[in-house]
């Protein structure tokens, strides 16, 4: 992966396998597999001027995430698929099938967002900006069951396709080792960068993670 910002090349790895299985005229399996990994640098947008004027275009190929204590995201997945097919008549037709994605993401970067002087919610004019250290471990999995009725009919000169099925989705995220620090010097001054000197390593801030509460979601429906 290579992008047009310096510093940000990465790499993307992706392995699969489909089975189509009949085991009669009237029954067949779909299965597959995909499994992928992905790594590379974030490169974080940048913020007004003092809150008034958009940086010149010499920003365009700086990467402030360029630091020597940040990370690549990561990215390993694997998604698993499996369906039955039933044709029951010349008109009839069911299938079934489930699905299992799980998903493993590693943040690390060096974010930049506000200044140490007004107004705060934006770099400062001279280009200044303070930067936080953000991580995140997070893992994300979803389940999706679907059942199904499809049926080809006709009355008189029309023909009918219907379809009648249910669907139930889970989806559940969970995040640990989560922080966005900074650190501070002896005058409450946040750890601060400048556009013009980005080459310049800053200290690493440090910082100590928390596990944040699980989250799940259910969706269900029918359809017609």
């Amino acid at each position: 992966l290579h992008p047009a910002q310096a510093g940000a090349d990465g790499r993307r790895d992706m392995a699969g396998i489909s089975l189509d299985i009949r085991t009669s005229l009237n029954f067949k399996v779909l299965a597959d597999v995909i499994a992928q990994r992905r790594t590379q640098p974030a490169v974080p947008g940048f913020q007004l001027l003092g809150g008034t004027t958009l940086p010149d275009s010499s920003v365009r190929d700086l990467n402030i995430n360029r630091q020597p204590w940040s990370r690549p995201v990561e990215n390993n997945g694997v998604m698993a698929g499996l369906r039955g097919e039933w044709k029951l008549s010349e008109q009839l037709r069911a299938r079934m099938g489930v699905a299992q994605t799980t998903a493993h993401i590693n943040d690390n970067l060096a974010t930049p967002w506000g200044c140490n002087t007004a107004p705060l919610e934006y770099f400062c004019g001279n280009g200044n900006y303070v930067l936080y250290k953000y991580h995140a471990t997070e893992r994300r999995a979803t389940q999706h069951a679907e059942s199904s009725l499809h049926l080809d009919t006709a009355t008189g000169p029309l023909a009918h396709a219907l379809t009648l099925g249910v669907e139930r989705i889970e989806r559940q995220v969970r995040q640990s080792d989560f922080y966005s620090s900074t650190s501070y010097d002896a005058f409450g001054n946040a750890l601060s960068g400048n556009l013009a000197t980005t080459g310049q390593p800053l200290v690493d801030p440090g910082g100590s993670g928390t596990n944040l509460a699980p989250t799940k979601a259910v969706q269900r429906a029918a359809y017609l």
